[in-house]
């Protein structure tokens, strides 16, 4: 039989709906809802007894730490042969305790919404993280076995040409440690905190002078 991959939803809506590009916060109105792990991984369970699917992917916005760690831990406990990706944030929580710990529970993919490798631009965005905080995850998912999607994007509102090549400066020197990367242009979309507050300096993750 050929392997095959099955889409799974464990939440709906953001759990960090901040970024400042994004329409989710919009369109969710704020609020987000996380089914619990052990549900999640009894439907794993079916679907691998009764249509043979080894492999899955969480088609969630982003899947938390805290929530990624319950059900690495379920999978282990459920004796489970099963593998799984997902879209994930760049946050400390992903120590290489966690990571280990999701290696062995079946992980295989994280795809991570890098977007800059500007502290500046992922401010602006309202990102949540730092840009020292990035390269300990890559590496420390690539020791633990678990492939990494690097999501980016340029053009951000006031981003400089400079700004720009920081993240492509990373890609390169942690070329071998992740698996795939997309740049994409940065696009404007009705309903963002960029679109409601483009020149309000005192709004969260705001855009000076594009107003």
């Amino acid at each position: 039989m050929k392997s095959f991959t099955l889409p799974i939803i464990t939440s709906r809506g953001c759990y960090w709906k901040r970024c400042t590009f994004c329409t989710y916060r919009e369109f969710y109105k704020g609020a987000f809802d996380q089914r619990a792990a052990t549900l999640v991984v009894g439907d794993m369970a079916r679907l691998h007894r009764e249509y043979g699917c080894s492999h899955f992917r969480f088609m969630d916005d982003a899947c938390s730490p805290a929530f990624l760690r319950s059900l690495a831990g379920q999978i282990i406990r459920s004796g489970l042969k099963v593998t799984w990706s997902c879209f994930a944030r760049f946050e400390k929580a992903f120590s290489m305790d966690l990571l280990r710990l999701l290696a062995e529970g079946g992980c295989k993919r994280l795809m991570f919404g890098l977007e800059s490798y500007n502290q500046r631009i992922l401010d602006l965005m309202n990102k949540g993280f730092k840009v020292e905080e990035i390269g300990g995850i890559v590496e420390g998912c690539h020791e633990v076995g678990i492939e990494k999607r690097l999501m980016c994007m340029v053009g951000f509102p006031t981003e400089t040409r400079e700004e720009a090549l920081e993240t492509m400066r990373f890609l390169i020197d942690y070329r071998g440690k992740y698996t795939s990367f997309v740049v994409q242009p940065f696009h404007l979309e009705g309903g963002t905190e960029i679109d409601y507050h483009p020149g309000d300096s005192g709004s969260p993750g705001s855009i000076e002078g594009i107003a």
